[in-house]
C-alpha cells in the first residue's frame, strides 16, 4: 500500500492557520487566504508521515485537526462580493476533502488497499475544484 497518496487528501486542499480580519478588497483577501494556506501547508508537512497502517489514523486526525481550523479561518474572513462563490467552492472543496479524509484513513488503517485507492481517487476532482477556485480568486499557495 502506498502511504503518499494519503497527503493527495490533506496537504493540496490544505486552509489553515490564522485568524479572519477585515478584507475590503480582492487583494486583502488574496494575501490573507495565501497566508493562511501557507501556514496550513507547513503544518501538515510537519507532521510526521505514517510509516503503517496504525499510524495512518492518527496522522490523519492530526491533518484533520489543521484543516477544520483553516476551514474556521477562511469562513472568518470578509471576502469582496465578487469573490464570495469563488471563496465558497474552495471552501465546499475542502470541506469534502476533511470528510473523505476521515474515511480514507479508517478504510487505509483497516488494510484495505483497493478501497483506499478507490476513495483517494475520489479526492483528485476535490482537489482540481479546489485549485480552479482558488486560481479564480487570485490565490497562489492556495492554487498548488
Amino acid at each position: 500500500m502506498r502511504l503518499q497518496p494519503l497527503a493527495l487528501v490533506l496537504v493540496p486542499l490544505a486552509v489553515a492557520g490564522c485568524g479572519g480580519g477585515k478584507h475590503n478588497t480582492k487583494q486583502d483577501l488574496i494575501a490573507k487566504g495565501d497566508a493562511i494556506c501557507h501556514d496550513v501547508n507547513a503544518k501538515i508537512n510537519a507532521l510526521p508521515k505514517p510509516k503503517s497502517r496504525t499510524q495512518i489514523v492518527a496522522y490523519v486526525a492530526k491533518g484533520e485537526v489543521i484543516e477544520r481550523d483553516g476551514v474556521k479561518s477562511f469562513q472568518a474572513l470578509k471576502v469582496p462580493a465578487a469573490q464570495k462563490a469563488d471563496v465558497a467552492a474552495y471552501v465546499g472543496a475542502v470541506q469534502q476533502a476533511i470528510a473523505l479524509s476521515a474515511r480514507v484513513g479508517a478504510v487505509a488503517a483497516a488494510g484495505d488497499a483497493a478501497q483506499t485507492q478507490q476513495l483517494l481517487a475520489q479526492a483528485t476532482p476535490l482537489h482540481q475544484q479546489a485549485v480552479a477556485a482558488a486560481q479564480r480568486i487570485g490565490f497562489k499557495e492556495c492554487s498548488k
